[in-house]
């Protein structure tokens, strides 16, 4: 986070802050919940970052570290709302990554509704079949892929290498060199068959993949692919994309949400695509804290986004609609994880899932 940004009761302003020496340090302060705590931060470097900021010394870096950084997650209790009616559906091993059909993948076990039913490695992804919504787990292993029948406990017969792996609405997909490919899985009484189709072709040192999208920087002029449904993938030119760096996007039902560097600040754009996706309209929010982008788009049409200042927006997919709706409320903040089940609103917070909904106004 950029030391002079949070949130401040009186002071609004950079330039105010600056001048009046209160950073992200000061107790004043309020970090989005995103950020890791200052805790993370070595000691000896976090009193060097007290002397420049809160007390305008200026004096170099120290020439050591003399504390060993442990990373550990910020974990809020769950306040009461204003706006929500929250309900627990239930609490895992560990953080959830995945939740797709009613199917939990978190960082060491995938879940069946809530029924443990498998283990999950380090960098897995999730796919569901499409009859009987069946976990299969993907991962990649010295350059090839790997695939695993969660519930039968075997592995796919499948031998496919790859260099990148991301898994979007339940489907698994691969960077192959400069093929873009989906892994297809057919259901048998006995088994799983899977194989892998080309949905497309990509510059592999230009690309980045994305949740549900490809992301290429063609000398300059950037273009993004976008995976909506299986065997399906649109190439559009995006021009607001041009000189900036993406750090982290998202594709999903018509929507592109894109958090971009340029000239060491950071954007936020949201591209809402035609049924066609021969058109868009753009919504662009400048020096943004840093954060991972996180929306979920329901069966209804309505986006739900948790934007950098712990805000959930609502608006629909449909562009050019200019209605949005931004709801700031306690219990929803940085560290909750968007997902949806049809027109259901979830949430993740650690290891804990939780589905939400609008309180009714009287």
């Amino acid at each position: 986070i950029h030391p002079y940004k949070g949130k401040h009761d009186n002071l609004k302003t950079l330039d105010e802050r600056m001048l009046a020496n209160i950073s992200v340090l000061n107790p004043g302060v309020k970090m989005p919940g995103a950020c890791q705590p200052l805790s993370v931060v070595p000691p000896v470097y976090l009193e060097w970052y007290k002397k420049l900021f809160e007390r305008g010394e200026r004096i170099g870096p120290p020439t050591s570290l003399t504390a060993v950084v442990v990373l550990a997650p910020t974990i809020k209790r769950l306040s009461g709302s204003d706006h929500f009616l929250i309900e627990e559906i239930g609490v895992f091993d560990g953080p959830i990554v995945a939740y797709v059909g009613n199917n939990t993948l978190t960082t060491g076990s995938v879940y069946a509704g809530m029924h443990p039913v498998g283990r999950a490695g380090a960098g897995s992804v999730l796919a569901v079949t499409t009859a009987l919504n069946h976990p299969v787990l993907g991962r990649l292993q010295h350059g090839r892929l790997v695939l695993a029948d969660v519930l039968r406990k075997t592995e796919l017969s499948l031998s496919v290498a790859a260099d990148e792996i991301m898994a979007t609405a339940g489907r698994i997909y691969l960077r192959n060199g400069d093929l873009l490919q989906e892994v297809s899985l057919t259901e048998l009484p006995t088994r799983i068959m899977a194989g892998v189709d080309v949905v497309g072709s990509v510059l592999g040192q230009a690309t980045q993949l994305f949740e549900g999208v490809v992301v290429q920087n063609l000398l300059g002029a950037m273009y993004v692919g976008l995976l909506p449904e299986s065997g399906k993938f649109y190439e559009v030119r995006v021009p607001e994309l041009d000189d900036y760096k993406v750090i982290d996007a998202k594709f999903e039902r018509g929507i592109l949400v894109v958090i971009a560097a340029k000239q060491g600040k950071y954007d936020r754009m949201v591209f809402r695509f035609d049924n066609g996706f021969q058109s868009y309209d753009m919504r662009r929010v400048e020096d943004i804290p840093l954060a991972a982008v996180n929306f979920t788009v329901l069966d209804s049409g309505i986006a739900a986004l948790l934007n950098e200042n712990e805000e959930l927006e609502l608006f629909p997919q449909t562009p050019g609609s200019a209605s949005i709706k931004v709801i700031p409320d306690p219990a929803i903040g940085g560290d909750c994880r968007l997902f949806s089940r049809g027109v259901q609103t979830m949430f993740a917070r650690d290891n804990s899932l939780y589905k939400i909904t609008m309180k009714k106004t009287p």
